[in-house]
């Protein structure tokens, strides 16, 4: 169950927002008054997501974001009936996760609240370990063995990808996209030339990255 502190200057607006969230079933919600959010944030009670139903044009509406991201890394989803695109990016600047315009699709909410929480549960696992394979995010780094692996920076972001997406068949047009993005004109082969790569680097590792034939790679720590 994910814990979601309801904020809101409006108490029917609120109500309507946390109704909906308990509604959904896989939710425990606080609803709360800005005053009062602030101290649970400061307090040891652990949220995973804070949603501010509040009128940011207002100068304390933003002095509040600004509060929390000195204390919290916490999503924060704003909800505003302010329909301007200036304030949608004024949010994102400070550091908000996503902004909905009054009204809403509750629907659409609790969606972009799970897309949320997926986002930040992946971003959460720094290290991967693989039977002497070790994969630290934060550092940006492969060990085998505890001996640095010397990846290329595309190397390193498919490698990593296909960990990511562990046991998942991934095609190679799936890979150039979600990899090398969208707008890359290259070839499958590139896809092909890099995996080569990877795999010499990996040495007795190597058979972690698995062919899919006629399609494209997975990861798989298990054997072929």
């Amino acid at each position: 169950m994910k814990k979601i502190l309801v904020m809101s200057d409006d108490i029917k607006s609120g109500e309507f927002t946390a109704a909906w969230l308990e509604k959904e079933g896989n939710f425990l919600v606080e609803k709360r008054s800005k005053n009062t959010s602030i101290k649970l944030l400061n307090c040891k009670f652990k949220f995973d997501l804070l949603i501010m139903d509040i009128d940011v044009s207002l100068n304390d509406g933003w002095a509040l974001c600004r509060e929390i991201r000195k204390i919290s890394s916490i999503p924060i989803i704003i909800i505003s009936p302010r329909k301007e695109d200036i304030y949608e990016l004024y949010g994102f600047e400070i550091g908000i996760d996503d902004y909905i315009r009054k009204p809403f699709n509750p629907h659409i909410l609790i969606a972009r609240i799970k897309s949320i929480l997926s986002r930040y549960c992946k971003e959460k696992k720094i290290n991967y370990a693989f039977n002497e394979l070790v994969i630290n995010k934060m550092g940006h780094s492969v060990l085998i063995h505890g001996k640095p692996l010397n990846l290329r920076p595309k190397e390193y972001d498919l490698l990593l990808y296909l960990i990511e997406n562990q046991g998942k068949a991934l095609s190679r047009d799936q890979i150039l996209q979600d990899v090398w993005n969208y707008e890359y004109a290259g070839y499958q082969r590139t896809v092909d030339s890099h995996i080569k790569k990877i795999r010499k680097k990996l040495g007795e590792k190597r058979s972690f990255i698995q062919t899919v034939r006629n399609y494209g790679y997975k990861f798989s720590n298990s054997p072929i």
